[in-house]
């Protein structure tokens, strides 16, 4: 991916900012506001914590960055991806695991068709219990 044609394309200018976050959700999936910002601080000394939530919530709003609720508290972003996905997220411990399905994807398709929708974007959350968490001694699933 390249950031600056993806900005570009979006009519953006492609602020440091922008740019940085952009290629940091493409080298890991999934990342909150405040990994980026004290993954990012100690490089950039002007960088505030606004300015990255700013920033996310801009993305977000054109299209580029999809925001995934953990918890009630806690919130993840990825990049937006082209091709419909699906992800599996963990109760317990947050972990995510993002898939395509060729059969989810024809039968969301024919949802919406049945209905009279045209699909612009899916996003199937599958939530439940990871395995480690499901193993852990004391832990009753669901």
């Amino acid at each position: 991916m390249d950031a600056y044609a993806l900005l570009a394309s979006h009519h953006l200018r492609p602020t440091s900012p922008r740019v940085r976050i952009l290629q940091m959700l493409e080298q890991e999936a999934h990342l909150s506001p405040e990994a980026v910002y004290h993954r990012w601080a100690h490089e950039e000394r002007d960088l505030s914590l606004a300015t990255v939530y700013r920033t996310f919530a801009e993305l977000c709003r054109i299209g580029l960055l999809e925001r995934h609720l953990i918890g009630r508290q806690r919130a993840l972003y990825t990049l937006r991806q082209a091709d419909p996905t699906a992800l599996m997220r963990c109760r317990q411990c947050g972990s995510i695991v993002e898939f395509t399905d060729s059969a989810i994807s024809t039968q969301q398709q024919a949802v919406a068709q049945r209905h009279g929708y045209q699909l612009q974007h899916c996003r199937l959350t599958l939530d439940g219990l990871c395995q480690v968490c499901r193993n852990q001694p004391g832990k009753s699933p669901g």
